[in-house]
Formats: structure tokens, C-alpha cells, sequence
């Protein structure tokens, strides 16, 4: 039987896809969605049941439904912004929405139009990171080693499903995998996830070693590998703490690799994803002066134009253009910059309330502009939405700097350090530390912190000015002048 529209033919006898009598090769799970939604058009196909026809009710992520989706649409010459042919239903599914030739020579009425304002369609301007974790191995002859596994695959999953931009597979899926196959890639791909996470626990003496790697599904590299010791008598007081740096350092590894998988796959119309990403990666790599800060607020601020609804773009930017303004990194002053990020923020908080990094960056926002009384119940709230946030813990620790109490602050800014231990921005966190240090008298404190900061990022001009205030401090002039015309040459670069 053949289904014509528009200039296509859906030929099912011959499984075959026919645009204007040439042949359009199609994967054959995307010809049995095409089939799946052109036999009910009259309808919204749920989600549901494309999984039980199409992948026969195994269990796939989110990302493989809008993987196949997507390949049909561009085999039709369609995308998610134009949505001529297959609309998404947000939440609910999908229904094929094109002309459909009636038997007998006449047309079906066309159906209702497609909506396509911005930001409706979040899983095709957004996509999630969608990631397995598999089971770990036990390499411990102890019975706690097999406690363990599967203490940390539980919590890890968790732990990963609540921080934003993760999908994870559900542990009862994962666990009908095995813990150690031969060709996780492959597992991965037919699963339909990017990234597939293994990992094993192994004794060491008196201490454990937990072991992961990232595996990307679709060239089998491995993208990172992690490995933590931890006392063997210490394990189960740590435990917490220890999902908080797993997750964490796994997250930083899998952002980088998306990066690098958007940067190459980017259109000449890039997503709004897409750009929020960049700001993120410019942020955290590239040291911070009026160009890179330039780069990363336009990067942001054509986020918010391509989807005005994408909280998160709209949160960093309020968070970028608060805590830069007072440096000299932006032609506007600290007075002239505090109306206009008030606004971002309220907005990013009035566009996603319950999302734990929106909170977290405005939140920090309002402490930047000096509104520390507005920022800390953000803070809270983010951390309580997501005990890892580091980011939101940084920012907590600044507003209590702020309202006089930086010994409530430093134990804040090192639980930040320590859950993110390979997070690339720590230099910035570690400038925060020294500016707290100095609020509270430990001189020597900040001295540290600032030239720990110096040797993680040379290029980050803040530590210099905090170091430099030290060095006048304790009568070192020449020094002092040396340094402040180091950070300001920086800014300036």
C-alpha cells in the first residue's frame, strides 16, 4: 500500500521512501515511525506507543525517540523549527501533519497548522545529554565492595538525573544491561543514549579505588576516565560526598565532548543550546579579559534571541554581566549594568522557578550587584533542589562574605572546590576564596589562594589585584604595583 504527500510516496510493500520517484534511504526504524505516524494521522501518536511499535517495547531513552524523529524529518526535507511534515506535541508525542492523497483522488482536509513559536519545541532546541550507567564491577572479595556497587550505581544515577541538561536512563533499565560488555559503544547506540558510563571498585590495601569511564556511543572512545582512592574505614561517612565529586567530574568530562560534538555538527542557524554552551566553555577556558567576556554575553544574548523561553541563557547572562562590571570587563559601570541585571535574573527565576542552576546564577547575580538579602534564598533553594551544585555553594559563600560573615562563607567555598574537583573554573572559585580570606584577616590564606588560582588559569586577571592588596599589605610596593599592572594589562587583553 503507498501513502502519498506533497511530492513523497511511503511505498510499505517495498519499504520504501519515494520523493518525486527517486529513492530517499531512510534507517528502518525511521521508516516504521514515517509508517507508524502517516497510518494514524487523524491523531497524536504518544511517545508510549512508538516505543512498543517501533523499538517493539524495549527500553530507549528520550534521545533515541528524538534521534529517529529528527532523521525522518530531515528525509522529508523538514526540521523542528518549520514542522511541515511530523509536529511535536510537547510532553505528549508526535502527529504527522502533511496532505495526505485520498484513495479516491481527492485530498483529506489539511490539518490544523503547526505551531512554531520559539521555544515550544524544547527537546529539538535543547537536547538533553542523554547517559547509561551501567552497573559496577565488584573486584572486592568483601562484602561491602558489592554493597558499594550498588550503592554508588544507584546514587550515581540519581545524582546525574537531577543536575540539568542529563537524561539518564532509569537504573531498573540499566541494570537488565550487563555490568562489563564487550562493546558498551554498541549497547549504547542500540539503547540510543550518547554516553554510556562504566566503572568497577577495587581494593587497594587499606583503601578503595573506584574506577569510571565515559564511553561516546557513537565512535566507542573513551572521552574520560576518573579514578578516586578513598580509605577503606572512612567509605561509607564519605559516601555522599563521594557521589557529589563522581557526578561532577563526570559531567565536566561529558560537557566538554558535547561541546566539541555541537561545534562540529552546528548549522549555519545554530540552536540556542548551542550557544549557551559556547558562553559556558569560553567562560571556563579561555581566562577572562573585555574580548572573551564580549564573546561569551553575545553568545548568550543571541541564546535568548533564538528562544527567548530558555531560562538558563537568561540567568548567565544577569550572572556574567554582575560579576565582570565591577572589574572593568565591560564598558558599562557597576551602577549603570545593576538595573539591567536585576531584570535578567528576575526573569531567568520567573521563566524556570524550580530548575537548580537558574537559581544559582541569578541567584549569584543579585550578590554581584550588591543585593546579597535577594540572592541568598535563591542559593538555598538551589542547593536544596541539588545538593551538588557547586556553583550554587560559591555563590552562597560570596553572600555571606558579603553580609559579614566570611567564616560562615569559607567552608562553603571549599565544599564548592572539593565536590567539582575537575571542574576547569576553579580559578575564579579560588579568587572568591582569597577575597573571603582577606575579609576575615588570614592574609597568608589569601596569598595561597591567589596564587593557586594563577597557576590554574595565568590568563585570569582577578587574582592578580587580590594578590596585590596582600603584597601592599605587608609594605612589598614594587610588588604590589607589579602585580595590579599585570591583572590590569590582562583585562585589557
Amino acid at each position: 500500500m503507498i501513502k502519498s504527500f506533497s511530492d513523497f510516496e511511503l511505498d510499505r510493500n517495498c519499504r520504501e521512501l519515494r520523493q518525486a520517484g527517486m529513492m530517499v534511504p531512510v534507517e528502518p526504524q525511521v521508516f516504521d515511525l514515517l509508517n507508524l505516524l502517516i497510518e494514524h494521522n487523524d491523531r497524536v501518536v504518544s511517545k508510549d506507543e512508538i516505543i512498543e511499535q517501533v523499538w517493539n517495547g524495549r527500553i530507549v531513552s528520550e534521545s533515541a525517540i528524538s534521534s529517529r524523529v529528527k532523521d525522518a524529518r530531515k528525509a522529508l526535507g523538514d526540521d523542528g523549527r518549520r514542522q511541515a511534515f511530523i509536529k511535536t506535541i510537547h510532553g505528549i508525542g508526535f502527529r504527522f501533519v502533511g496532505t495526505l492523497a485520498a484513495p479516491s483522488g481527492t485530498t483529506s482536509a489539511k490539518p490544523q497548522e503547526a505551531d512554531n513559536r520559539p521555544g515550544l519545541v524544547v527537546s529539538d532546541q535543547h537536547p538533553q545529554t542523554s547517559i547509561m550507567i551501567l552497573p559496577f564491577r565488584n573486584l572486592d572479595t568483601n562484602p561491602e565492595g558489592l554493597i558499594l556497587c550498588d550503592a554508588i550505581h544507584e546514587d550515581l544515577t540519581s545524582q546525574l538525573a537531577r543536575m540539568p541538561g542529563y537524561e539518564v536512563i532509569s537504573r531498573l533499565g540499566a541494570l537488565k544491561q550487563p555490568s562489563s560488555p564487550e562493546n558498551p559503544e554498541e549497547l549504547g547506540r542500540d539503547v540510543g543514549v550518547g554516553y554510556v558510563i562504566t566503572g568497577s571498585v577495587r581494593p587497594s590495601g587499606e583503601m578503595i579505588r573506584i574506577s569510571a569511564k565515559i564511553i561516546d556511543s557513537a565512535s566507542g572512545l573513551v572521552i574520560g576516565a576518573l579514578t578516586f582512592d578513598r580509605p577503606r574505614s572512612e567509605l561509607l561517612d564519605l559516601q555522599n560526598l563521594l557521589i557529589f565529586e563522581i557526578a561532577n567530574s563526570l559531567g565536566s568530562e561529558i560537557d566538554l565532548a558535547e561541546v566539541r560534538r555541537i561545534e562540529q555538527d552546528a548549522a549555519t542557524d545554530p540552536s540556542a543550546y548551542f550557544h549557551f554552551k559556547q558562553s559556558h566553555i569560553l567562560m571556563e577556558r579561555r581566562g577572562w579579559n573585555r574580548s572573551t567576556m564580549s564573546r561569551v554575553i553575545g553568545h548568550l544574548e543571541t541564546a535568548r534571541k533564538v528562544d527567548p523561553e530558555f531560562a538558563p541563557a537568561i540567568s548567565m547572562q544577569a550572572l556574567v554581566k554582575g560579576l565582570v562590571a565591577p572589574w572593568g570587563l565591560l564598558d558599562k559601570s557597576p551602577e549603570e549594568i545593576k538595573p539591567e541585571v536585576m531584570d535578567l535574573a528576575a526573569e531567568g527565576l520567573e521563566k524556570d522557578p524550580h530548575r537548580s542552576s537558574v537559581l544559582g546564577w541569578s541567584g549569584c547575580a543579585y550578590c554581584d550587584i550588591g543585593e546579597p538579602v535577594r540572592g541568598k534564598p535563591h542559593l538555598e533553594r538551589a542547593i536544596e533542589l541539588d545538593p551538588s551544585n557547586a556553583q550554587a555553594y560559591a555563590a552562597l559563600a560570596w553572600a555571606h562574605t558579603q553580609l559579614s560573615d566570611p567564616e560562615a562563607g569559607l567552608p562553603l567555598i571549599d565544599k564548592a572546590i572539593r565536590i567539582s574537583p575537575n571542574y576547569p573554573g576553579h580559578a575564579i572559585w579560588l579568587f572568591l576564596k582569597s577575597v573571603i580570606c582577606l575579609a576575615k584577616g588570614d592574609d597568608e590564606g589569601a596569598r595561597n589562594a591567589c596564587e593557586s588560582s594563577i597557576r590554574l588559569d595565568p590568563k585570569l586577571a582577578l587574582p592578580y589585584t587580590t594578590l596585590a592588596q596582600v603584597e601592599a599589605k605587608t609594605g612589598n610596593s614594587a610588588r604590589a604595583r607589579e602585580l595590579r599592572d599585570k591583572g590590569q594589562a590582562l583585562i585589557e587583553a
